[in-house]
């Protein structure tokens, strides 16, 4: 209620330019009120925070190739205004970026045979804030994703290789790798059993520094298992 409301919108395209290459663009703006957290927090909160408005558009192209591969490549800028970032110039506090852009390249390769999938991913994004046409901190310019996996209607299993590169900024915070696992178990039509265990090897990485050589941690493997009941 604070902050009203406003509307948003996406409009988006494809074209067939070839029996297995297709090209495709979006254009959408998005809304987004700061939450609870970085309004109220104890000492980083911000009660004066603006909500965040953007918008983006994006370019891109899908290719089918023989024995099973996918691949595309996409290029997108989104502009921000008023976006809700740590100010690390004042004390960490949650604060308003008057504009910041974040500019970046998308590619993929996938293949599938039958019940066997993977996939490989990459994103390089640029963040920069337009004010003082530095980098936004704490964000990592590249990131790797490489998934592969077995499923079909009555049980899948997946494992997921992640990594981030360093931020380009003055934190020494490192980059990492890190290894998710996936599974679930179609015991019957109305009983489903996952699980979902993060970073199994219970790697340790720095998130973000808090000066003075210390620096805020990850949270370590997470492990949740759950059943969904159809009926």
């Amino acid at each position: 209620e604070q902050f009203g409301t406003h509307t948003v919108g996406q409009v988006a395209a494809r074209y067939q330019l070839l029996p297995n290459t297709s090209i495709y663009s979006n254009w959408g703006t998005a809304f987004r009120a700061p939450n609870l957290n970085e309004l109220y927090v104890n000492y980083y909160g911000n009660p004066t925070l603006k909500p965040e408005e953007s918008e983006s558009f994006e370019i891109g192209l899908d290719q089918n190739l023989p024995f099973g591969f996918t691949t595309g490549l996409s290029l997108y800028s989104n502009t921000v205004k008023n976006l809700i970032d740590y100010n690390d110039k004042n004390g960490y506090i949650i604060d308003n970026v008057s504009k910041a852009k974040f500019e970046g390249v998308e590619s993929y390769l996938h293949w599938q045979h039958d019940q066997l999938f993977a996939k490989l991913s990459h994103n390089y994004v640029k963040a920069t804030n337009e004010e003082t046409h530095q980098e936004l901190a704490r964000r990592p310019r590249q990131s790797f994703t490489l998934t592969a996996g077995v499923q079909n209607p009555i049980y899948g299993i997946s494992t997921s290789l992640h990594s981030k590169s360093a931020p380009k900024d003055d934190s020494n915070v490192a980059g990492y790798a890190s290894i998710d696992l996936n599974a679930y178990w179609n015991v019957n039509p109305n009983i489903k059993l996952f699980t979902n265990i993060d970073n199994v090897g219970d790697v340790q990485y720095a998130t973000a520094s808090y000066g003075n050589g210390l620096f805020y941690m990850n949270g370590g493997r997470l492990a949740s298992f759950g059943v969904t009941l159809k009926y």
